[in-house]
């Protein structure tokens, strides 16, 4: 897919008993179920800046024309060294060969973070403009 700074880096891959494995960088900090806390007020600032960033991520793999399937927050990691979001646990991703196809797949995800038209029959929109104004 492609390197970037806030995706760990895929240093080899392989296939044991049928499964398939990949050994990516380990990415050394938090997740953000440890970092956002139910009932805490997020400063405005602090949530434009993990949407821009977690946007950017988004807007690579897109580029490469993959989708993650598992994006939630134990999947973002604020990394110790440099406070940045990188977004690890690629072991579901989708290669998405003609974006005109129809993917309706097997939901992947955990509840209360899988998209709703995941979990039922039926297409949905979702517009990410609405959340950035």
């Amino acid at each position: 897919m492609g390197q970037h700074d806030h995706i760990p880096e895929l240093k080899d891959y392989f296939e044991l008993g049928g499964e398939f494995y990949l050994v990516q960088e380990y990415i050394e900090g938090s997740n953000l179920d440890q970092e956002i806390v139910n009932g805490k007020t997020l400063s405005e600032n602090y949530v434009l800046n993990l949407l821009y960033q977690v946007l950017e991520i988004l807007e690579f793999i897109q580029q490469h024309h993959a989708i993650h399937r598992d994006i939630n927050p134990s999947n973002l990691m604020r990394r110790t060294k440099d406070g940045k979001i990188c977004l690890i646990d690629f072991g579901a991703v989708k290669q998405i060969v003609d974006p005109n196809l129809d993917f309706s797949t097997v939901a992947i995800g955990k509840p209360g973070h899988i998209p709703q038209n995941k979990c039922r029959a039926g297409p949905s929109l979702v517009a990410i403009s609405m959340l950035l104004g």
